[in-house]
């Protein structure tokens, strides 16, 4: 059987010589391949994998590598490959070097970067007489390499002329790198436009046409830009997409960073579930969302084994501040749920609850631990800000707990330390240079019999001053605040004197105020997702309505408050949405 491949793209070939045997592509697809597929190949709307050849050469009853033979040659005649070169001389070096290309291709998806910033040269007559689907690799490759080295506007409009150019096969991948590149340009929603794109033009793919990785990448960065915008439930449903296609070839770093992505999402879902969106949607019960939380403790836990495993010290620290922030939630639940039974010795929630804070205190221990191990501590201080935060709030929760059990010296003693804690880190955040050593000592003697029997009423920073000469960022400020705002919450539930409470709950509105309007620069920065900015009100307006229920002689004051919170969130509500988009 001859085939003029002179005149004819391997699209062509096969559609002849599946109508020359009378087969439907129903019956040319067979068990593999849909008729959707056959059709879009006869069309020559995608290019046709060896496998695919190899099996349609089957089916087509002909010899082995006949058709991937004629593809070869059919690609070769199209590109011009077969012409002279300009100095009557066919270009074999022009040849090699489209290999390369191809080979870069194959595995784009699982290079680092380093492997893309330098591409094979091309002299302009061989790059234009190339197929539109080399063109398009070129273009493709030429995106990537610019991307790597920060050159984004180029990296756009390379990767958007390869998207023209590409088969409908290549596509998925082009969409995904435009998708990253406006990641990196801090456009999530513009990234999602791109990144669903490609995920739908997959769903339109049988499964084996795409490597289960470049299905399982798209599949995650959508979750990233859900998470991004503070669309949970969206970005869990395509987390939870990623991992069907996660397998053991996968790197660790993807599977640690999925699990981390879905575990978080879960955590903000917990949230967004208590305060329903429409009259029909009901909040979740206090077992469910239990479960939920204990669900995503449970993927938290996982991603931290999977960075430790990997050696990944930078991850596994930014999952134990995360699994400590969850799990701090957890214990403010079950301490409330405690605190409003008419029989508040529950031994078995006291024992969870317990446990619980000597986790949370186990996680920011290993993670100053990791801080204190580091050639370079600089690079930590955001962990450690964090650490140190959580743990304040750890001992303010056991503070609270004692007093309602009436243990005077207990909680007595955790506030002590909680104030304490917070005063001194609250000062070295405002220090123009991070002080290492200082926190180093604060750690010896923080874990020391305590002597005052004074605990003092943190002291609200100079926020300009600290914003221009501190060493910290926005979102540690965010916690140090909050958790400063509970130390003098709690101040003012156990101070016997009403004007010591008084100054306490202005104080701690005081630190409350502040830090969310750390929390909106921190959203606007797009260093936090806007669902963190509504999780920091849920955690004031909490405790304000915490203080009315025991403090009602400063209910007044507390409903003031509540309303300059309220008033201050709806003003700033158009800036917020703006910076989503």
């Amino acid at each position: 059987m001859e085939v003029d491949t002179h005149e004819q793209s391997i699209s062509a070939i096969i559609r002849r010589l599946r109508r020359q045997q009378n087969l439907t592509q129903t019956e040319l697809g067979g068990t593999e391949y849909s008729k959707s597929y056959v059709s879009a190949l006869e069309r020559g709307k995608l290019v046709p994998s060896h496998r695919a050849l190899q099996f349609f050469t089957a089916q087509l009853s002909l010899p082995d590598d006949y058709l991937t033979t004629l593809a070869e040659q059919a690609e070769h005649v199209v590109s011009g490959e077969h012409l002279p070169s300009l100095n009557g001389i066919e270009s074999s070096f022009a040849r090699e070097e489209w290999r390369v290309l191809d080979t870069l291709l194959e595995h784009s998806h699982l290079y680092s970067g380093q492997a893309l910033r330098e591409l094979p040269p091309f002299a302009p007559e061989q790059f234009t007489t190339a197929t539109s689907s080399r063109q398009a690799s070129y273009a493709f490759l030429q995106g990537m390499s610019a991307r790597q080295k920060g050159e984004y506007d180029t990296a756009i409009r390379s990767l958007e002329y390869a998207l023209a150019l590409a088969p409908l096969q290549r596509q998925p991948a082009i969409l995904d790198a435009l998708g990253d590149t406006y990641t990196l340009q801090d456009a999530p929603a513009i990234a999602l436009h791109y990144h669903l794109r490609a995920y739908r033009l997959l769903e339109g793919m049988e499964r084996d046409e795409m490597p289960a990785s470049l299905r399982l990448s798209i599949a995650l960065h959508c979750g990233n830009d859900y998470q991004s915008l503070g669309a949970y439930w969206q970005a869990s449903a395509m987390y939870e997409e990623a991992r069907s296609h996660l397998t053991a070839e996968q790197d660790m770093q993807t599977a640690a960073n999925l699990y981390l992505g879905l575990g978080y999402c879960l955590y903000g879902l917990i949230c967004q579930q208590a305060r329903p969106t429409s009259s029909h949607q009901q909040p979740l019960s206090g077992e469910e969302r239990e479960q939920v939380f204990q669900r995503a403790i449970s993927l938290l836990l996982q991603s931290r084994s999977i960075f430790q495993a990997s050696g990944d010290s930078r991850g596994e620290s930014n999952t134990r501040l995360t699994l400590a922030l969850v799990e701090l939630d957890l214990s403010v639940e079950q301490r409330r749920h405690m605190s409003q039974e008419a029989d508040s010795t529950n031994s078995l929630l006291e024992a969870r609850f317990a446990s619980l804070l000597d986790d949370v205190e186990a996680q920011c221990r290993q993670v100053l631990l990791r801080w204190q191990e580091d050639a370079t501590p600089t690079s930590q201080v955001y962990a450690v800000y964090m650490a140190l935060a959580s743990r304040a709030r750890v001992h303010i929760q056991r503070a609270m707990l004692a007093r309602i059990k009436k243990q005077e010296e207990t909680a007595l003693r955790e506030r002590i330390l909680a104030s304490s804690l917070c005063q001194e880190v609250l000062e070295m955040v405002g220090m123009p240079a991070f002080p290492a050593q200082r926190i180093t000592q604060l750690l010896v003697i923080h874990t020391a019999p305590f002597v005052s029997r004074d605990p003092t009423l943190p002291r609200v920073p100079d926020i300009e001053a600290a914003r221009h000469e501190g060493t910290g960022n926005p979102l540690e400020r965010v916690e140090l605040y909050l958790a400063a705002g509970e130390v003098a919450e709690e101040l003012g539930r156990a101070a016997l004197n009403r004007d010591f409470a008084c100054d306490c709950y202005t104080r701690a509105d005081a630190f409350f105020q502040t830090a969310l309007a750390q929390a909106f620069a921190v959203v606007i920065q797009r260093k936090q997702d806007s669902g963190y900015l509504i999780r920091c009100y849920q955690r004031c307006i909490a405790l304000l309505r915490e203080r009315v229920s025991v403090s009602t002689e400063n209910e007044e004051q507390t409903a003031c408050t509540m309303l300059e919170l309220l008033e201050h969130e709806l003003s700033r509500l158009p800036d917020l949405l703006v910076s989503s988009l």
